[in-house]
């Protein structure tokens, strides 16, 4: 397997977070595993609804080893959310937000 991070991928801010992988054989595609569609650099998904799939921690500041780990994949769907009340939402906690971003919830 390859993996390959975005060149910009920032870990304490979590700008530019995607990456693409090269596996063999190819994955089955199913429910959770489909090709990400990248949008177009002028996108910005308002009255769009989002599908989100991962699964780890359900909050950030959970560990690792905490019991709120998911081993198993979960999906939602979420709408867009106004990007400007985004950004003084997330500034209250002092994580910003940048323009790789798109906000959802």
């Amino acid at each position: 397997m390859e993996f390959f991070e975005h060149e910009l991928w920032n870990e304490k801010t979590a700008s530019h977070d995607i990456a693409l992988m090269r596996v063999s054989p190819p994955f089955e595609m199913n429910e959770f595993v489909q090709p990400a569609i990248v949008p177009p650099s002028d996108y910005t998904g308002e009255g769009d609804l989002f599908t989100v799939v991962g699964w780890g921690v359900f909050n950030e500041c959970d560990p690792p080893t905490s019991p709120y780990v998911s081993f198993v994949p979960y999906k939602v769907q979420l709408p867009y959310f106004d990007r400007e009340a985004c950004k003084e939402a997330y500034a209250q906690l002092n994580y910003p937000v940048d323009e790789s971003e798109i906000c959802a919830g």
